[in-house]
């Protein structure tokens, strides 16, 4: 809103001066040219004020403020995209259904006299099973980063 006014201002000056100069006399015209190319007076005891410099001024900031603000997004950006890559496969079956699933097959596999063919297909089953336990915790792990 600020910067709205201040540009509606900037333009209302803008049209009076343009108004001004053109029914000015040929020495106005000259004692105007010299005193555009001066600086503007200001009164003594004040600062000078450069619009013009100034706004150009906060025009860099916000402009080298929002390429930091766009550097950090793509950086997290890329972080997060790496993270979504990283991520391992989460297996179907929940920790205590698979651990149930493990003492299961290792109370058969030891309760009953299986020939050695299928008692390694067992133990197989079992590793597998492991892994899979395993995966939960990594994926667990993956989650709290």
């Amino acid at each position: 809103h600020f910067h709205f006014l201040l540009l509606l201002r900037m333009m209302t000056i803008m049209q009076w001066g343009a108004k001004a100069t053109t029914t000015m006399s040929a020495e106005d015209e000259a004692s105007a040219a010299a005193a555009s190319t001066a600086p503007p007076a200001s009164p003594p005891g004040q600062p000078s004020f450069d619009l013009g410099a100034k706004l150009s001024q906060r025009l860099r900031e916000h402009s080298a403020d929002r390429d930091r603000t766009q550097r950090r997004i793509d950086q997290e950006t890329n972080q997060l995209q790496q993270l979504f890559k990283s991520a391992p496969k989460r297996p179907r079956d929940t920790k205590a259904v698979l651990q149930q699933k493990a003492k299961q097959i290792e109370r058969d596999r030891t309760s009953r006299s299986l020939p050695l063919a299928q008692e390694k297909a067992l133990i197989r089953q079992i590793d597998a099973i492991e892994k899979q336990i395993r995966q939960h915790s990594q994926v667990e792990q993956h989650q709290h980063l």
